[in-house]
């Protein structure tokens, strides 16, 4: 039907509204942050499916992972979105190898831009 949302759609805002409401773990100030930036095209491989592969990594690396929210109502897949990673040093670097390699395996199998996440 017209003016309807496609069910993709739907399902990936509902995943970001899963994990943009998920408690993060707690910051200290001794805690470092890094910030750097991911292809929309590659953002559904990091969040995965019910926010799976986010929450895992978070759990895992004892990070904290905040995804920008898209801009605007149509998203380009060429358009970079901002991911900040809060947490000890080491935690940083797992959770950037994890997202390094998410971001090579989608782009593989979309044919798209590969290699690490800016």
């Amino acid at each position: 039907p017209a003016g309807r949302a496609p069910p993709g759609k739907l399902a990936k805002e509902r995943i970001l509204a899963i994990v943009a409401a998920e408690p993060a773990p707690q910051a200290f100030a001794s805690d470092e942050r890094e910030v750097f930036t991911v292809s929309s095209q590659h953002i559904p491989k990091l969040i995965g499916k019910g926010g799976m592969t986010i929450k895992s990594l978070m759990a895992e690396t004892g990070a904290s992972i905040t995804i920008e929210n898209r801009s605007g109502d149509v998203e380009d897949e060429d358009h970079e979105r901002n991911v900040t990673v809060r947490g000890k040093a080491e935690s940083i670097m797992r959770v950037r190898d994890r997202i390094d390699a998410l971001v090579a395996e989608s782009a593989q199998r979309k044919g798209g831009r590969r290699g690490r996440a800016k």
